[in-house]
C-alpha cells in the first residue's frame, strides 16, 4: 500500500512539473503565442480570461453534479491530469487578466494625456480671429494696389487722348495726297493684361509648452502652423535647436487624412510631416507636438517635398 501511495505522489509531482514547464513555455514563447492568437483571429485572446473563468465554473459544476464520474476519474487516475490542466488554465487566465488590465490602464492614460495636449477651443477661436484679421488686411492691401494700378492706366489713356495729332506734309504728286500721321499707340498700354498682385504664402508659427506623456522625454513643445493661402498637398520640415525624441501632429477640424507621413529625422534635429488630403487652409491650422529630453525651441520651418 505504501508503495502505491508513493507511486501516486510521484505521478502528481511529475504532472505538476510538466504543467509548470508548459506554462513557462506558453508565457515565454512569444512566437507561438502570436501564432496562436493570429490563427484564432484575436477572438480567444480578447476574451481569454473570461473563457478560463467559464471553464473553471463548468468544471466545478460537473464535479459537483456527477460525483460518480468524479470517483471513476479518481480511480482511473484521470483526476491528476484534469487537475493539472485546470491549474494551467487558471494560472494562464489570471496572468492574461493582469496583462489586459495593465494594457487598458495604459490606453486610458494615453487618452488622458492626449486630451491634455489638444488645443483648446479658445486657442482655436483666437487663431481663427487672427487669420480673419490677416485676410482682411491682405485683401485691403490688394484692393488698394489694384485701384492704384487702374488709376494710373486711366491717367495714361486720358493723356494719350488729349495729345493733338501731328500733320506731316510732303511734296504733292499726281497720286500722292497729304498723309496725316498720328503718334503710335503704346503697345504696352494695349497688350498689358492685369493679372492682379502676386500670391505668396505666409506661414505663421507659434509655439508653447505643453504636457508630456513620457517619463523619458519630460519636455513637450506644441507648435501651431497657420497659413493665409490654401495649399494641397502639404509638407513641412521643422528644425529645432535640440534633439527630438518623438513627435506627432493633427489638422484642426479634420477627422480624416490621407497619405499621411511624419517622423523624426536621423539627425534628431528635424521633424517631417506631410499629407495629401485634405488641403491646408486658413481655418484649419496644423498642431504639432514634439517630445524631447531637454528644453528645445523651433528655429526654422521650411516647405518640403
Amino acid at each position: 500500500m505504501q508503495r502505491v501511495i508513493l507511486s501516486r505522489h510521484k505521478k502528481i509531482y511529475i504532472l505538476t512539473g510538466i504543467a509548470i514547464i508548459l506554462l513557462a513555455v506558453l508565457i515565454s514563447a512569444t512566437t507561438g503565442i502570436l501564432w496562436f492568437w493570429t490563427a484564432s483571429r484575436y477572438y480567444i485572446r480578447a476574451y481569454f480570461s473570461d473563457i478560463v473563468a467559464l471553464v473553471l465554473v463548468l468544471a466545478g459544476v460537473l464535479y459537483a453534479m456527477m460525483p460518480k464520474k468524479a470517483a471513476e476519474a479518481e480511480r482511473k487516475g484521470w483526476h491528476v491530469i484534469i487537475g493539472a490542466l485546470l491549474i494551467v488554465l487558471g494560472l494562464a487566465g489570471f496572468i492574461y487578466g493582469l496583462i489586459d488590465k495593465k494594457e487598458n490602464a495604459r490606453n486610458m492614460r494615453d487618452l488622458l494625456d492626449r486630451s491634455k495636449i489638444q488645443a483648446t477651443t479658445q486657442d482655436i477661436n483666437n487663431l481663427r480671429q487672427n487669420i480673419v484679421n490677416d485676410l482682411k488686411q491682405s485683401i485691403t492691401n490688394d484692393l488698394r494696389q489694384d485701384l492704384n494700378n487702374l488709376t494710373n492706366e486711366i491717367k495714361a489713356i486720358a493723356n494719350f487722348l488729349q495729345t493733338p495729332s501731328k500733320t506731316v506734309k510732303i511734296k504733292p504728286s499726281l497720286e500722292a495726297p497729304p498723309v496725316t500721321t498720328t503718334p503710335p499707340t503704346s503697345t504696352t498700354a494695349q497688350n498689358k493684361i492685369s493679372l492682379g498682385p502676386e500670391i505668396v504664402q505666409h506661414i505663421q508659427v507659434s509655439q508653447g509648452r505643453t504636457v508630456s506623456n513620457r517619463d523619458d522625454a519630460p519636455y513637450a513643445l506644441q507648435v501651431i502652423l497657420q497659413t493665409d493661402v490654401s495649399t494641397q498637398p502639404t509638407a513641412f520640415m521643422i528644425e529645432t535647436d535640440g534633439d527630438i525624441e518623438d513627435g506627432r501632429f493633427f489638422l484642426v477640424g479634420q477627422a480624416v487624412m490621407m497619405s499621411v507621413g511624419y517622423g523624426v529625422q536621423p539627425d534628431k534635429r528635424h521633424f517631417y510631416l506631410g499629407f495629401a488630403f485634405p488641403a491646408f487652409t486658413p481655418p484649419s491650422p496644423i498642431v504639432i507636438t514634439l517630445l524631447s529630453k531637454t528644453d528645445i525651441r523651433v528655429i526654422a520651418v521650411r516647405k518640403a517635398n
